[in-house]
């Protein structure tokens, strides 16, 4: 029995260094890549772009930020048409009743002459000429009236228009910066989660050969108890480390769900949707992180140990520059703050005159025709200066003044974080390439003492905690590796969007 229990120990502890140990990590790739290794990194980075290349085409937030775009482009296009003439119909007809009237006392001032007039030709002997007339009452408003109209203005001086075009070129501008700023951080978030999938798909691999063992460990103690060879404080032992595994393989599979929900829920698909790629990536890590290229490839300047170094200064110095010139971010603020200057603008042309030109043709009168009177035409040189207006214009050009100053110290302090966010970022990376030679050296460690365990373990030399110790360490180191190589990874996608690199616009 004793021969029975040592063997099968020995099987799994093969068993759990065969399938979980994985390929050996050299961060800073000193030898050169197999063929092998270097297409399935080629492999990998295709697969991960186009997962990129799929947010980018499907991201549910990128396409509200598109119509943002579209809308303001729309508005710019409106503020240039303002100066086209335009044309309009306009037609009333009336019908009234009431109001006021003009008195026209005619028959008062004519009848008394008229009378006297027919005096005089009645004494001359000839017949009565004048008629007596009755007073005229005129209604100020017409029974039925109409006027139907086609006008024409053309803006001649518009200073605010002008201002106002200006003012909607640059917030397109702003919505285009918006969107690329977006895409980069897309790009990045897709990244980093993918990376953070296949982290915890390795994790339940080593978690799943880790818990063949311990549950074969289990069963042989039990035997072992049954027949009088160890202790139930043995049992009890192992059936603890079968739990803990149990539940760190459970958590382990809950980070993978979430990570797969979060890179399905970026490209908008179901969030169930299988991800794929977790194999080939797995043993591609270290050579993704070259392939990937972009700001990674300057990440060979300077290796972890040479941060106080003028190489790396000057290497961390280039890429502060770079990020500065390539975040859409930075242009973003630029755009927002010439779009807040050319509103300053548009606030004072206020003070200036506008002047138009009008042209009316028609037809007017009580009824619908051309005939007589009944067309007109009307052309007018419209001026309008407002002169006061109780310093309302003078406030808010203040206004919009002060908005163009809170814009340029955003920028300013914007500017800083970047190049903060660049610096800590290039040192996690550098950081992370030194831990996967700790990684590395950890795991040979751990796997050279779970051997040593195993032979003094067949030679009856240790127990089982002992054995237990070691195979704990074991799963501990390759667990550690399995991070720090993703964590790279991740890292290096941070770097890549400290830096900043194009996008689709």
């Amino acid at each position: 029995m004793i021969f029975t229990y040592r063997t099968l120990l020995l099987l799994g502890g093969l068993l759990l260094v065969i399938t979980s140990h994985g390929v050996p990590l050299h961060a800073q790739q000193a030898e050169p890549v197999p063929a092998q290794a270097a297409e399935a990194a080629n492999t990998s980075a295709s697969l991960v772009e186009a997962y990129v290349a799929e947010a980018l085409a499907s991201n549910l937030a990128l396409q509200q930020r598109t119509f943002d775009l579209v809308a303001s482009r729309h508005a710019l296009d409106a503020a240039r048409r303002s100066f086209i003439p335009t044309l309009s119909v306009e037609a009333r007809f009336s019908r009234a009743g009431g109001g006021r009237t003009i008195d026209l006392p005619l028959g008062d001032v004519l009848n008394p002459v008229y009378g006297t007039l027919n005096d005089l030709l009645v004494g001359a002997g000839q017949d009565a000429a004048f008629q007596a007339i009755p007073n005229v009452e005129v209604p100020f408003l017409r029974d039925q009236e109409q006027e139907t109209r086609l006008r024409v203005v053309q803006p001649v001086y518009q200073p605010q228009l002008t201002a106002a075009i200006r003012l909607n070129r640059h917030l397109v501008s702003s919505k285009e910066a918006a969107l690329s700023a977006y895409e980069q951080q897309l790009v990045r978030d897709v990244k980093v989660a993918y990376f953070q999938y296949l982290q915890a798909e390795r994790a339940i691999g080593i978690f799943e050969a880790a818990g063949s063992l311990v549950e074969e460990n289990l069963r042989t103690t039990q035997r072992l108890q049954r027949n009088d060879v160890v202790l139930m404080d043995a049992v009890l032992r192992a059936q603890a480390e079968t739990f803990a595994v149990n539940q760190q393989q459970v958590e382990a599979l809950d980070q993978r769900d979430r990570a797969r929900s979060y890179v399905n829920f970026l490209l908008n698909r179901p969030l169930d949707t299988p991800l794929q790629g977790a194999d080939e990536i797995a043993t591609a890590a270290p050579e993704l992180a070259v392939a990937f290229g972009g700001a990674g490839a300057e990440m060979q300047v300077a290796s972890v140990n040479t941060l106080t170094d003028p190489a790396f200064d000057a290497a961390l110095a280039a890429m502060q520059d770079a990020a500065v010139m390539q975040r859409y971010e930075l242009d973003e603020l630029d755009a927002a703050f010439n779009a807040q200057q050319a509103n300053v603008s548009m606030m004072q042309a206020a003070y200036l005159p506008n002047v138009s030109v009008a042209i009316d043709g028609g037809i007017q009168g009580e009824g619908y025709g051309f005939q007589g009177d009944a067309p007109y035409y009307l052309a007018s040189v419209v001026l309008s200066w407002q002169l006061f207006d109780g310093s309302a214009d003078r406030s808010r050009i203040r206004q919009a003044q002060a908005g163009a100053q809170r814009i340029a110290t955003q920028r300013a302090e914007a500017a800083q974080q970047i190049r903060l966010q660049v610096e800590q970022a290039y040192k996690a990376v550098q950081v992370a390439r030194a831990s996967l030679t700790s990684a590395e050296g950890r795991v040979d460690s751990a796997t050279e003492s779970f051997r040593i365990v195993q032979r003094r373990l067949a030679q009856g030399q240790i127990n089982q905690v002992g054995f237990v110790d070691a195979r704990t360490t074991l799963t501990s180191a390759q667990l550690n590796l399995n991070v720090t190589r993703y964590s790279l990874l991740a890292r290096l996608a941070e770097l890549e969007f400290a830096v900043g690199q194009p996008t689709t616009h």
